[in-house]
């Protein structure tokens, strides 16, 4: 069985630590191309926060393919998935670099 951390770290290492939003609702011509930080996932507040946006999430074995899984930077995200942006979070941002 894949472990549930392994399309994440497969479709970060394909971003090559840039957003992959491609959606043409969001404000920007093409790939967003954001530059992201590993250690800010899921921390809205940073520079380089981002997460991992799933579609089709998870197959009854655990999770189908890295196809699934797409890296977008915090407000990509937070568009993506209709979330209200987050707003006074208390976040520590990490240092840069993958893990």
């Amino acid at each position: 069985m894949v472990s549930l951390d392994e399309p994440v770290e497969n479709a970060w290492m394909r971003s090559q630590a840039q957003c992959e939003c491609r959606r043409e609702t969001h404000g920007h011509p093409g790939r967003c191309r954001r530059d992201l930080v590993w250690e800010e996932r899921g921390q809205a507040a940073c520079p380089g926060g981002w997460d991992a946006h799933h579609e089709g999430l998870l197959a009854a074995a655990g999770w189908e393919a890295t196809q699934g899984c797409e890296i977008l930077c915090a407000a990509c995200h937070q568009q993506a998935a209709r979330r209200p942006a987050a707003k006074g979070l208390a976040a520590r941002c990490g240092a840069r670099g993958p893990a």
